[in-house]
């Protein structure tokens, strides 16, 4: 389950344009809350190298569904919007695992992930108010990561940061904006994400056998939220 709030601009060109008199901030837009769930399935393989050196690389498939609900914008105060998400997820990860002491160990990581999305349209409520919009892209677009981070374990406990390296190559996003975006603020978004905490816990429930359990805050320049996962992976 992931919750938080983003700045979202997507109402914007509808509003502003045809009555001139949307509440929005000195930015220009307003906030919204939404909340997604997010589940998920893939393989992986680690290979350990001398001195504590690994390579991992990794394969997922993803699902999600997620709502959003505005919070300040005057004129339309319960206007909503979803979406649904699906996609591939695959990345290579490479670290070393330094024993420290009192059984603590230290990681630090680089990771580079590449998701390929699909997905349908944001389903926006403004629209059965304004049929002659034209209407939004399906959702089908590739995102790049590259972070950097480091892990540090305490037996089953870990707590984890990462900082994000480049910027996010989001075109589906992009394409909203330039619909509700009056001219004059059109920008390109920049860096979306640019750290990252996690705290969590890796317990092997029998052999082979692993449960992990996180809570995730990440923070960027348009967005901000907690993530909670539960996750279980088998060794065959």
């Amino acid at each position: 389950m992931i919750k938080g709030t983003e700045k979202a601009k997507y109402f914007r060109r509808t509003v502003i344009d045809a009555y001139n008199k949307y509440n929005i901030s000195e930015k220009g837009h307003y906030v919204s809350d939404g909340d997604g769930k997010v589940s998920g399935w893939g393989v992986h393989h680690t290979r350990y190298l001398k001195n504590g050196v690994y390579a991992d690389i990794a394969f997922q498939r993803l699902e999600s569904k997620g709502d959003m609900k505005t919070v300040d914008n005057g004129m339309f105060a319960n206007e909503k919007a979803s979406h649904s998400i699906n996609g591939t997820r695959i990345s290579f990860e490479v670290g070393k695992e330094i024993p420290w002491k009192n059984d603590w160990h230290i990681e630090p990581q680089l990771k580079y992930t590449m998701f390929k999305m699909h997905g349908d349209s944001y389903k926006d409520s403004l629209d059965d108010v304004y049929p002659d919009l034209n209407p939004l892209p399906k959702l089908d677009f590739t995102l790049h990561e590259l972070r950097a981070g480091i892990k540090a374990t305490h037996k089953n406990v870990y707590a984890k940061a990462d900082v994000y390296l480049n910027n996010y190559d989001n075109s589906y996003i992009k394409k909203v904006m330039e619909r509700y975006r009056p001219a004059k603020m059109k920008k390109e978004r920049g860096i979306d994400v640019v750290g990252e905490i996690e705290l969590g816990l890796e317990k092997e429930i029998k052999k082979d056998v692993t449960i992990n359990s996180a809570v995730t805050y990440r923070t960027g320049k348009n967005e901000n939220n907690m993530k909670v996962k539960l996750g279980v992976s088998a060794k065959f």
